[in-house]
């Protein structure tokens, strides 16, 4: 509850933090919450000495209220760095069409992750389905804003977990606990996994008829816009 400390992770060079993670904590609910009470007066008081700061608001795993609550409260603009869209897959992760329009009316950015579970109901999406979710967050309220918030390390998510198996003695707990049933095996789309991830979902978003200017957008430049604005 010592939001001074902030400023000590400003010192030591911290630029983003997430509000929630996935359950409810002192600032707001998160995603995966049954009920969410939506920012608290502490989690006000943090966005605004994060505002002053300069550090950027990503409210990726929060729940519905919290991020619009999050969004309204902020002076500067915010990120939803890594979900995706739920007029697409509605998951708990997945954000609103009413988030997204007002994310991106503060001048926010939101990143589409690749997680297979994220992506689509199916067994195996592919990058396909991924770019669908970028032509949305597009159509809804523009190029600039969309990026890549891919949610995988730099390397394989199998260098994590390589099997099944290992993924649900990671992870089985925790769905049981949450009921998060949406969360399976395999994880990751066969294309967008490994060091080569990036330069596919590239390639797609071209054969997808992406200019080189609005691939560039959505690559990294977006993200670049919003971070200046953030932190200054």
């Amino acid at each position: 509850r010592d939001l001074s400390r902030l400023g000590l992770f400003h010192d030591l060079g911290v630029r983003v933090v997430q509000l929630t993670e996935n359950i409810q904590n002192e600032f707001g609910s998160g995603c995966m919450e049954r009920r969410d009470g939506g920012l608290t007066l502490l989690g006000r008081d943090l966005v605004k000495r994060m505002n002053d700061l300069g550090v950027l608001v990503d409210v990726s795993h929060s729940g519905p209220r919290t991020t619009l609550d999050a969004i309204e409260a902020s002076q500067r603009p915010i990120a939803i760095s890594h979900s995706n869209c739920a007029a697409i897959h509605d998951t708990p992760r997945a954000k609103s069409d009413d988030a997204i329009r007002a994310l991106a009316a503060r001048g926010g950015v939101m990143g589409v992750t690749f997680l297979n579970f994220f992506v689509g109901g199916k067994a195996r999406n592919t990058v396909e389905d991924v770019i669908d979710h970028v032509d949305h967050v597009r159509d809804l309220v523009g190029i600039d804003h969309v990026g890549v918030g891919s949610d995988l390390p730099v390397g394989s998510f199998r260098d994590v977990y390589p099997d099944e198996a290992a993924f649900l003695r990671a992870l089985g707990p925790y769905i049981a606990a949450t009921g998060a049933t949406f969360i399976r095996w395999p994880a990751t789309i066969d294309t967008l996994d490994g060091p080569g991830k990036i330069q596919a979902f590239a390639a797609a978003l071209a054969r997808r008829g992406y200019s080189d200017q609005d691939r560039r957008k959505v690559l990294g430049l977006n993200f670049l816009r919003v971070l200046g604005d953030a932190v200054g």
